[in-house]
């Protein structure tokens, strides 16, 4: 196919397998930088020195078809790898090729994205029987482990992961859920993060500006003075937060609310996201994530009005009230008003200075 030999991105819809025949053909692409698709190929050794230029892959099968790909080809530019394993539910398989898989891979790959939607048999007991060959390639930036059902994920793993990857701006491990699967194969009992663990993510993760993390428990916070205090110019980067969580009740609500604000204070709310599956919207993520709302806006109105009381200090000192000599006056018969808690010309400072109360009741509720 002489005429496609400049082709730099081929995607190929997910229903259609390629064969040895069709991967052979798609080998000749020499300038191919990014390939989308599924192989149905145990040997895929014509392949060898092929496809070198590839900075992208998207590539499903099964894991030793995907071992056979990746060992013929072995990109040695490749960026971007997700990995879709596909009809072979056996772990041992999974846990036997996904290290040879990951070793063909150079070492400066910047985003792995492991997916399965298989119900293994026996069941994965651990994320980190997945995870643990990844762990070696330390220049991630992105890691997506998306299984349905999910394996256990406990502090320990997610800490492990940020002690791996320190360039790490995305850690996606999102809830499990095979609806389909599930009642016929009752899964084990699986461990899920903690709230305890936010801290240390946010100290260990300091790039983090992506968290997804599955069924955390948000009702038993870490002690909140043992928090730093929020500080929207210089907190943590974290911009999107997602958290399947569970609170118990609104007090629970409360200090989880106050514990992702003082450690995450400039999230983008509108991507805050969440599910509750089956929790009461007012005990659960739905309510974390109103009074998150409520926080930042207080933050914010009280730091509009710190600029605007600035504004309104230098008009009385270099405007037209001082050019008249009663500024200095003025200003002491407003700090008068305001400590006795006269309405008058001062009143909207009084109604913003309850909301600052209001702001610092929240922000150190325990």
């Amino acid at each position: 196919m002489p005429r496609f030999n400049a082709l730099h991105k081929l995607d190929i819809t997910p229903e259609l397998r390629i064969n040895a025949s069709n991967l052979a053909a798609i080998g000749q692409f020499q300038h191919l930088r990014m390939l989308s698709i599924r192989i149905a190929a145990a040997d895929c050794t014509h392949l060898q020195g092929s496809l070198q230029s590839l900075t992208a892959l998207r590539l499903g099968g099964r894991p030793l078809h995907l071992q056979s790909f990746l060992a013929a080809t072995a990109p040695p530019h490749l960026q971007d790898l997700s990995l879709f394993f596909l009809h072979d539910p056996s772990p041992e398989r999974l846990s036997q090729c996904l290290p040879t898989i990951l070793a063909t891979v150079p070492s400066t790959l910047s985003s792995l994205h492991l997916e399965s939607s298989l119900v293994f048999a026996p069941a994965l007991t651990s994320a980190m029987d997945v995870v643990q060959p990844a762990l070696a390639l330390r220049a991630l930036t992105s890691f997506t482990l998306k299984f349905h059902p999910l394996p256990s994920v406990s502090d320990a793993d997610l800490t492990a992961m940020l002690a791996a990857w320190p360039r790490l701006a995305a850690l996606r491990i999102p809830n499990g859920r095979h609806p389909a699967a599930e009642p016929r194969h009752p899964a084990p009992p699986r461990t899920r993060p903690t709230a305890g663990v936010l801290p240390a993510l946010a100290a260990r993760g300091p790039l983090l500006r992506e968290l997804v993390l599955p069924e955390v428990d948000l009702g038993a916070t870490p002690p909140l003075d043992a928090l730093p205090p929020v500080t929207a110019t210089v907190g943590h980067g974290l911009r999107v937060l997602d958290l399947v969580s569970r609170c118990g009740d609104r007090h629970a609500c409360m200090r989880a609310a106050v514990m992702l604000d003082r450690l995450f204070p400039n999230m983008v709310l509108p991507a805050v996201r969440g599910d509750v599956y089956g929790e009461k919207e007012e005990k659960g993520w739905g309510a974390v994530v109103r009074l998150l709302d409520a926080m930042q806006a207080g933050r914010k109105h009280a730091e509009a009005f710190e600029r605007v009381w600035g504004e309104r200090g230098d008009g009385h000192e270099g405007g037209r009230e001082s050019s008249s000599g009663s500024g200095s006056e003025d200003e002491d018969e407003a700090e008068d008003e305001d400590e006795d808690g006269d309405e008058g010309e001062d009143e909207d400072v009084g109604e913003d200075g309850d909301g600052d109360e209001d702001k610092d009741i929240d922000m150190g509720v325990e």
